[in-house]
């Protein structure tokens, strides 16, 4: 990956997190025309002389309507970016009470451990069965020369969840406290010890995310990345049934 490719966003792979670059770019749209507009009478106010021995007359050195202005412009600006930005908090903390599977994330020092949960109007009903398994990072010397993996990123197991399915998240910790994060998906939930935190998980797209532990938890921190995989429905029942068999 290029230097000015890791300043960018990953790919959105939900609603969310194309909400959230959207947002990204009005703010920034926003700054720049701020900025151009302070930096344009910053400079007029520089080299005009004339403009300057005027304001610095008593008669000119107060402007009730000119201080009016520049109170109310900024409040402006704030309500515009306020409406966006509160819809999005709603929609990232939304709930659904419509899923058919809940994936268990525990945080260890350090690595990551998945259970799957059924509930009884799953989308996998009739097939039975419980998978738990833990998520290690894969040592640069066990890549090899293949170009399909990132260094320090890819891991021994995937966690695969169907692709447009209401997934429900629950995050905890084992030990100390780590950080559940995946940017393309737009998540990024506390894993506490001796507390669960929910969030819903749903992604439009059918591809692999990669994340990292987003909270410094001890001297291993860098070394637990998180990769999943979704997959079409279809495709998840037959992975399902293999890992049953």
């Amino acid at each position: 990956m290029s230097y000015w490719g890791q300043l960018m966003f990953q790919d959105s792979a939900s609603l969310t997190m194309k909400n959230l670059v959207l947002y990204h770019n009005l703010a920034l749209l926003v700054l720049v025309f701020i900025m151009s507009m302070v930096g344009y009478f910053l400079v007029i106010f520089v080299f005009n002389g004339n403009l300057m021995r005027g304001l610095s007359c008593r008669n000119s050195s107060s402007n009730e309507l000119l201080e009016s202005l520049w109170t109310l412009f900024p409040v402006v600006w704030l309500l515009f970016l306020a409406g966006p930005s509160l819809k999005i908090l709603y929609l990232m903390e939304m709930y659904s009470s419509e899923y058919g599977m809940s994936l268990k994330v525990i945080g260890h020092q350090w690595y990551w451990s998945y259970d799957y949960v059924y509930s009884a109007d799953s989308f996998m009903k009739g097939k039975d069965g419980e998978l738990e398994f833990d998520s290690y990072m894969v040592p640069t010397s066990d890549l090899g020369g293949s170009n399909e993996v990132y260094r320090l990123l890819e891991v021994d197991s995937r966690f695969v969840l169907p692709s447009g399915e209401n997934i429900r998240v629950l995050v905890g910790s084992e030990d100390v406290m780590h950080c559940w994060t995946l940017p393309s998906l737009g998540l990024k939930v506390d894993a506490v010890p001796g507390r669960l935190n929910m969030l819903t998980l749903k992604s439009n797209h059918v591809g692999v995310v990669y994340g990292q532990c987003s909270e410094i938890c001890g001297a291993n921190h860098s070394f637990m990345p998180i990769v999943g995989e979704f997959i079409s429905p279809k495709m998840f029942d037959w992975w399902w049934l293999c890992q049953m068999s």
